[in-house]
């Protein structure tokens, strides 16, 4: 398998996307800004002269001098700009499949952007495109994006990164809020959430702690000086092991407008953190509302308000919730990830690749392919 991705030196995001195909298969992973070793995974990296296009344009050129070169069964690829043109370039002058695995803003920007019917047909001549939730599924089928399959890819963590923590009631963080400080995820509202608890509940002993740095920071500062919460908010900034902030929290709170599948989500519950959030993107798929976490439709701050509020004084429930939740330690696993490679694989004609059924929810949901 030839591999053209490129994580910017982010040896984690490599790791989860690429690590469980090593499991499958044989993957060369082509890229510019290499990671560190992953064990399975050859690593090449074209020529590069520092300038960015360039590289890109000599990165296109160098896979599909590769795919020629060289026997592939099929071409992988992450991102369809600039990572995805070039595998599905390889992989027609090679006569192979190619795959895209869809993430970032592949469907919420640029599928439904002005030049969106591009993206859509581009992301169409694709064997197969993988996307983190059968909410993705249904949203390509309603954009008429019509590649050979659409499947879900789990986007694993490690479970032994996560161990359980102590119990609910006993962790000194009452609110967690953990990701980029952008727009889309809207930090500003968990700051306006934790306003109004401390004010509606009469909480003066509210602690929160919203973990991650960007480009709304000096909004989020500005907000918390304007309810007066900088008693009850902090800011530790970005934070490359957050394990420790999942450790200590009772709920975690997610207040993105778009999303995919957010990993601290997945983080949060394998470390038995109670989770309040939106019906957004593909959360659902693994926040069940009364099961694992307790869902609001539309995220709006009311709700999020009440529901949180309900959930710090019901060590019953909250605990109940926490407990469902590490259930990710098994769905969201490296072995579930390549479970999903397998029958990504099996499903586009690689030979000597036999799909398998496991039985959990999440391979069920992976096995939604469309033709």
């Amino acid at each position: 398998m030839l591999v053209v991705a490129d994580f910017t030196g982010n040896q984690g995001k490599a790791e989860r996307h690429v690590g469980p195909l090593a499991r499958v298969a044989d993957p060369t992973m082509l890229c510019v800004n290499p990671p560190a070793a992953i064990d399975g995974v050859d690593i090449e990296t074209p020529p590069t002269v520092g300038v960015r296009p360039l590289d890109l344009l000599i990165l296109s050129l160098f896979a599909v001098v590769e795919c020629v070169r060289r026997d592939y069964a099929a071409v992988c690829s992450f991102s369809l700009f600039p990572y995805g043109c070039a595998a599905l370039v390889a992989g027609r002058v090679a006569s192979v499949p190619t795959h895209l695995g869809v993430i970032g803003g592949d469907i919420d920007v640029h599928a439904t952007g002005y030049y969106g019917p591009a993206v859509r047909w581009l992301m169409s001549r694709f064997a197969v495109v993988s996307v983190p939730g059968t909410a993705s599924c249904r949203k390509l089928d309603a954009l008429g994006v019509r590649p050979g399959r659409v499947a879900t890819l789990t986007n694993p963590i490690r479970p032994a990164a996560f161990p359980a923590a102590s119990p609910v009631s006993h962790r000194p963080i009452d609110l967690l809020w953990v990701g980029r400080f952008s727009r889309e995820k809207d930090p500003v509202q968990f700051v306006d959430v934790v306003a109004e608890i401390v004010a509606g509940a009469g909480r003066g002993d509210l602690r929160a702690v919203m973990v991650g740095d960007g480009t709304e920071r000096a909004a989020v500062e500005s907000r918390i000086r304007h309810h007066g919460v900088g008693d009850h908010v902090e800011l530790p900034g970005w934070v490359d092991d957050p394990t420790r902030y999942y450790r200590n929290a009772r709920l975690y709170v997610l207040t993105s407008d778009r999303e995919g599948l957010p990993l601290t989500l997945i983080e949060a519950m394998a470390t038995g953190v109670t989770p309040v959030v939106p019906d957004v993107g593909n959360v659902c798929d693994v926040a069940v509302d009364e099961q694992t976490a307790v869902v609001i439709p539309g995220g709006e701050t009311a709700g999020l308000v009440e529901a949180a509020k309900r959930l710090l004084t019901d060590d019953d429930r909250r605990t109940t919730l926490a407990e469902n939740a590490m259930s990710v330690r098994e769905t969201y696993s490296y072995e579930a990830a390549a479970d999903d490679w397998r029958r990504i694989l099996a499903a586009i004609g690689v030979p000597g690749i036999e799909a398998v059924d496991t039985g959990t929810a999440q391979s069920r949901a992976t096995n939604v392919l469309s033709e």
